[in-house]
């Protein structure tokens, strides 16, 4: 079976429809080679104005036809990108935010990490995560990407190497606070590498999924040392003596990719 191809009307190039955009009627290259170029000319409330519509356009993408498996289940209050954007600027307190970070996303080149985007502050479905006014606000793009790569995450709190607490990722900075750990950015922090990364204060964090595993690399990052040994225990007082000469003590080490942590029998105890 053919399938269907459709010439761009910028580089008269043919594509399949996966790589082609059927309203602009162009290649997904030359649509996103023009979008860039009318976001490089545009300035201040107007260049604001044009990415909080391209957001609101993306939303309604996301939502319709069930052809993200991510946002399947999820509402959108609004039926039109037009109608969304229009709504929103009409809320002062939003649309200063999303000002603000668009101010910030150009004053720092325009990078994709500083654009404002419209985040959802519940994600689960099943707890109300819709597009909805009530349960959006604004986002840069590296922290809104951070916390849905980090959905089912949880965090290793480690004090000079030993086992602290565990918490869930959307509790780091607030428990951060409770340790007085000197605030700092948390995004940029790797998962499942099984590196423990120094957060300072004599504290630091692994960051695991749950169910995931430690990425193979084929480098090893500690050396672990495991020591057996066993006591006798008198009875009558109490005391407790090692016992040296018992041939199934011995000390060895060896070296790994990374640390785990069982997090389902950390939960048991």
């Amino acid at each position: 079976m053919i399938k269907k191809q459709f010439e761009c009307k910028d580089c008269k190039k043919k594509f399949r429809g996966s790589e082609y955009h059927l309203s602009s009627k162009k290649c997904k290259h030359c649509r996103n080679s023009y979008s860039q170029e009318v976001i490089t000319n545009l300035k201040s409330d107007a260049l604001a104005k044009h990415l909080l519509w391209r957001s609101c356009r993306c939303v309604l993408q996301r939502v319709r036809g069930g052809n993200y498996p991510a946002y399947r289940g999820v509402k959108c209050g609004w039926n039109k990108p037009k109608k969304m954007q229009n709504e929103l600027m009409a809320c002062n307190t939003f649309w200063e935010e999303w000002k603000n970070q668009s101010r910030i996303y150009e004053e720092n080149g325009r990078r994709l990490p500083f654009r404002p985007t419209i985040d959802r502050k519940i994600s689960d479905v099943n707890k109300g995560g819709h597009y909805y006014y009530d349960n959006i606000r604004v986002l840069p793009y590296s922290e809104n990407s951070s916390l849905a790569n980090a959905k089912n995450c949880i965090v290793i709190f480690l004090k000079e190497c030993r086992f602290e607490k565990m918490v869930t990722y959307e509790t780091i900075n607030k428990v951060m606070k409770e340790l007085n750990i000197v605030s700092r950015n948390t995004f940029n922090l790797k998962r499942d590498s099984g590196k423990i990364n120094d957060l300072g204060n004599g504290y630091s964090v692994l960051i695991q999924t749950v169910g995931g595993n430690i990425k193979k690399t084929g480098k090893s990052l500690y050396n672990m040392t495991i020591e057996r040994k066993y006591n006798i225990v008198d009875f009558e007082n109490g005391e407790e003596y090692e016992w040296k000469s018992y041939p199934g003590s011995y000390q060895g080490s060896y070296f790994v990719e990374g640390l785990w942590f069982n997090s389902n029998l950390m939960n048991q105890q």
